[in-house]
């Protein structure tokens, strides 16, 4: 979604490969379809509408995730696999070049306050309501004073999928 490509000295939004090699600016978030014709999957969860956008910053959120420090094995027949949950606040939102001084339609990408690492990528980032808002992509890391190591997790807004279902028509 929003796929920013450089062609020749510019960089302009387009989903055509051929057009040019993807600028890093951009959302990072795929959807796969598992089947067409399948089963329905027994649970859904909504997405929030652009209405919630208007007021993101500084709303209470939660991650729900499988990441591989928790989740180190397969469950064995008959065991339930278990998820992790964390919650915080968004305290950033930007476009995909930090910036955030653009208008709000631009400002795509979250930062927020609870803990992630390394297999949390691709959860679902959720509202009090349960209205997924957007998908977590990413952490940046800064070694303060004294050694200390800081997380800044990201995530992508939700209306990046919307755009990658209208463009493949799912």
């Amino acid at each position: 979604p929003g796929v920013r490509r450089r062609v020749g000295g510019a960089v302009i939004r387009s989903a055509n490969p051929s057009e040019g090699s993807v600028d890093a600016n951009c959302p990072d978030v795929a959807i796969l379809q598992i089947t067409a014709d399948g089963p329905d999957l027994p649970l859904e969860f909504k997405m929030a509408p652009p209405k919630a956008f208007d007021t993101l910053f500084a709303q209470s959120v939660a991650i729900m995730g499988y990441p591989g420090t928790d989740t180190t094995t397969w469950p064995q027949i008959g065991e339930t696999a278990e998820a992790t949950f964390h919650d915080g606040v968004v305290s950033r939102l930007t476009n995909f070049r930090n910036k955030v001084t653009v208008p709000l339609a631009q400002k795509q990408f979250l930062q927020y306050t609870m803990s992630t690492w390394a297999g949390f990528s691709g959860s679902p980032i959720f509202l009090p309501s349960g209205q997924i808002v957007a998908v977590h992509n990413s952490a940046s890391f800064k070694t303060g004073g004294g050694g200390n190591v800081e997380s800044f997790p990201h995530g992508v807004r939700i209306d990046s999928i919307w755009e990658l279902i209208a463009h493949h028509g799912l």
